[in-house]
């Protein structure tokens, strides 16, 4: 069997406040376009091992924009290896997988890093140089035929929202293979090494409109690159329950080119998701017209009714289709679910996630499945475009159990921060400090990571609210009361939360519930 080719890619462009999800998205078509390509995508995940990974991987894509940035909106995974990473780390890949003489392609900042590297130089004032901004119209470049552009684009693509950026003098031994009506130098390749620069973002090209922040613009290539993969009858998709979790999730089904039909109580959530290319439809209208139906609902009471209450999803389906609940359930009422819709010959896959709201917008959720085995692989085209991972335990309803036991674990992490900070603060030491020297030994976490600086910083809005939480702590005592396992810290845990409610505090992220804590110990947790 043949290997398959190791791909590098850089982190992509834009992880600041206002392009996150833009640059989210830039990274998730590079990896697409790996994967149709027959190659696997690799994404560094330490920042001081370059001569390693260019041993290890076959090519490098070095995208552009490679800022250093730690914003909120990062997963502590990501922050954690942004923030240890030197900021010569992708000159030192470059540098790496150059000396190795392996395939290299930059595209824009990472093209322009190329040039110079090889002794070109580059003058990137826009407004000065070409009289022009970022964000441009489109034009038609022109190649050399027998160029890698010309090859993967044709001889005249077109390029919108250029960056025009203009090579004063190339590298040594640059070949510039396409231009603009300007003059200015587009694409380039080595005359010897595998090496190859774009000044634009390949999926701008084929005269996609300008560019949203968000990301959508990267729709269009994601569907050429399905359709390459043999992809074009994609399955027809409904995604029903639009919150804090399931509108990014859609948001990212929409972004990879696949038909949705969206449904929610909330109607600007609807029309939010419209406007990104879904279709709005009723329940029944999903169920009819739907081979896949995703539901991300904050209860199983909700996902019995929209299943099986009147003109609910069921009323709609014939055999064959198949339903998937991300919502956190407990194992009886996903084991209901599969029983009733085997009876209509409909597969069902439990499938609660995990990694919250910023799981949610980076793409990056866990995903723990119950069903069978072919039901969890027709699944899988959009596990990859919001997952980072995806695990079949076993039959109905192990998901659910999965998620109980990973919701014990997080919220009994989150009391455990809470109680830390607390005494840190009440013996007078900077919560802040005390975190960052404690993130990097044994009791570092994700956990530790995502809600010790929203105690500190008194940031309580919204990832994971208490109402959610505390009705799964009180999922896991009915299930744990059903099968006769006592869970006594849990049970303790629970009341906290319980309190949290009574409190009028079920809105806020379960990282509040440090303020049970405080006001035992008459202190409040913050940063001095």
């Amino acid at each position: 069997m043949d290997k398959r080719p190791v791909i590098m890619i850089g982190w992509s462009s834009c992880l600041d406040d206002q392009f996150y999800s833009h640059g989210m998205m830039l990274l998730r078509a590079y990896e697409l376009a790996v994967t149709a390509n027959g190659g696997v995508p690799l994404i560094p995940l330490e920042g001081s091992c370059a001569d390693d990974y260019a041993r290890l991987a076959d090519g490098l894509i070095l995208p552009g924009a490679q800022r250093e940035t730690v914003v909120s909106e990062v997963p502590s995974q990501m922050k954690r290896v942004m923030s240890n990473r030197r900021e010569t780390f992708h000159e030192d890949l470059l540098k790496a997988f150059l000396k190795a003489e392996k395939p290299v392609m930059g595209i824009c900042e990472g093209c322009q890093k190329i040039n110079c590297f090889l002794g070109g130089t580059l003058n990137v004032d826009l407004e000065k140089t070409c009289g022009v901004t970022h964000w441009n119209s489109g034009h038609e470049i022109t190649c050399e035929k027998g160029s890698l552009i010309e090859r993967l684009w044709g001889g005249t693509p077109v390029v919108n929202s250029f960056h025009n950026f203009a090579i004063e003098k190339p590298g040594e031994g640059i070949k510039i293979t396409a231009v603009s009506p300007q003059g200015n130098a587009e694409a380039f390749e080595h005359e010897r090494l595998p090496i190859y620069g774009f000044q634009f973002h390949p999926e701008r090209m084929r005269g996609d409109e300008k560019l949203p922040a968000d990301g959508r613009h990267i729709q269009r290539i994601h569907k050429d690159l399905q359709r390459k993969e043999g992809h074009s009858q994609m399955k027809k998709t409904g995604f029903i329950g639009l919150g804090i979790m399931g509108r990014p999730m859609a948001k990212h089904l929409v972004s990879a080119g696949i038909d949705l039909a969206v449904n929610d109580l909330d109607e600007r959530a609807v029309a939010d998701l419209v406007s990104c290319g879904a279709r709005a439809a009723s329940l029944k209208e999903i169920g009819e017209t739907c081979d896949v139906i995703l539901l991300c609902l904050p209860s199983g009471k909700i996902s019995k009714d929209v299943l099986f209450g009147e003109n609910g999803v069921a009323s709609g389906l014939t055999a064959g289709k198949l339903v998937c609940d991300h919502s956190s359930v407990t194992p009886d009422e996903s084991a209901y679910c599969h029983d009733e819709l085997a009876k209509l010959g409909v597969g069902f896959v439990d499938a609660p996630i995990s990694g919250g709201e910023p799981g949610a917008i980076a793409g990056t959720l866990a995903i723990m499945c119950g069903g069978s085995e072919a039901d969890f692989d027709s699944l899988k085209y959009v596990f990859d475009v919001y997952g980072s991972s995806a695990v079949l335990i076993g039959g109905p309803g192990s998901g659910s159990v999965t998620k109980l036991a990973n919701q014990i674990i997080v919220n009994m992490n989150i009391a455990a921060v809470s109680e830390a900070l607390v005494l840190a603060e009440k013996c007078g030491a900077d919560p802040e400090k005390v975190y960052r020297a404690i993130r990097g030994g044994l009791a570092g976490s994700a956990v530790l990571d995502a809600k010790a600086p929203m105690m500190y910083e008194r940031n309580f809005k919204a990832g994971g609210k208490i109402s959610i939480n505390h009705k799964d702590l009180k999922n896991v005592m009915n299930t744990a009361i059903a099968n006769s396992v006592p869970l006594p810290m849990t049970a303790e845990l629970y009341q906290v939360y319980q309190t949290m409610m009574v409190a009028g505090l079920q809105d806020e992220d379960h990282s509040s519930i440090v303020k049970y804590f405080e006001k035992l110990a008459g202190v409040t947790v913050k940063k001095h």
